[in-house]
C-alpha cells in the first residue's frame, strides 16, 4: 500500500523543552493536516495488525542538511494515530531514502515471516 504525506517534522521538534510529554503545536498542527491528506486517499482505510515493512521517501523541501532518520517517527505516529497500524511495534523493517518527490511517499508492506529479518547475524531463538 503506497500512502502520500506532507513532508514530517524531524524528531528534534516535536516535543518542547526537556520533558517529552507534551506534543509542540508545530507537531499537533502537522498531525492534523497530515491526516486530512490521509483521509483523502483510498487505500488509507486499510489497517495493519500484523508485522510490516515500511519504506519511505522524502522529497527535500529546501538545500538545509537533515539527518532522514529524524523524520520516521513523525510519519509512523501519524500511521497510529489514522489507526493504518494497530501499533509502531509492528514496524519490523524500515528503511528510507531521498527522491526527487515532493513531501512524502509511505509505502506499507506485511512482512510474512517477521523472524526471518529479524537480525540475520543472530540465530532465531
Amino acid at each position: 500500500m503506497k500512502l502520500w504525506l506532507p513532508f514530517p517534522i524531524s524528531v528534534n521538534r516535536l516535543y518542547p523543552g526537556r520533558i517529552k510529554r507534551h506534543k509542540s503545536k508545530e507537531y499537533v498542527e502537522w498531525i492534523r493536516e497530515a491526516g486530512q491528506i490521509l483521509r483523502t486517499q483510498p487505500c488509507s482505510r486499510q489497517s495493519f495488525h500484523e508485522p510490516v515493512s515500511i519504506t519511505y521517501k522524502f522529497g527535500q523541501p529546501d538545500k538545509r542538511r537533515r539527518d532522514i532518520d529524524n523524520l520516521f517517527k513523525c510519519c509512523n505516529d501519524l500511521l497510529v494515530a489514522a489507526a493504518i497500524l494497530r501499533d509502531d511495534s509492528l514496524i519490523h523493517r524500515i528503511s528510507g531514502e531521498w527522491a526527487d518527490i515532493t513531501g512524502t511517499e509511505c509505502e506499507i508492506r506485511t512482512v510474512a515471516n517477521p523472524l526471518q529479518i529479524s537480525n540475520p547475524g543472530n540465530p532465531p531463538r
